[in-house]
């Protein structure tokens, strides 16, 4: 029996992942309030947190006014704060140069 990892289905089809996933979360960001896209986007990071998708953090970045975009930076340092886990410390750490990359530009 053959197991393909991720690596192996992304070789293997011509799906532009980052367009789908950068559809999906502007979907999110036009529908949802900012504690709901913030649970979302936990989700997100949690089950892709070997796979980035830089994608994410730009649109939110861009795309939240700016005081959506402090709460959920609120959300996110606080979700920080109380979270040992590793893996998830460092997927936001990727994640805090865009934010404050626009924060400068507003």
């Amino acid at each position: 029996m053959t197991i393909f990892n991720y690596e192996d289905i992304i070789g293997r089809t011509n799906l532009d992942f980052e367009k789908i996933v950068g559809n999906y979360f502007t979907c999110l960001i036009k529908l949802c309030k900012v504690e709901e896209l913030f649970k979302e986007y936990m989700e997100f990071i949690v089950k892709q947190a070997e796979y980035t998708f830089m994608i994410t953090d730009r649109l939110l970045a861009e795309s939240l006014s700016k005081e959506d975009l402090e709460k959920f930076e609120k959300f996110l340092l606080k979700e920080a704060r109380n979270n040992n886990e590793k893996r998830l410390l460092q997927a936001w750490c990727s994640v805090i140069p865009f934010y404050v990359s626009e924060k400068r530009k507003r």
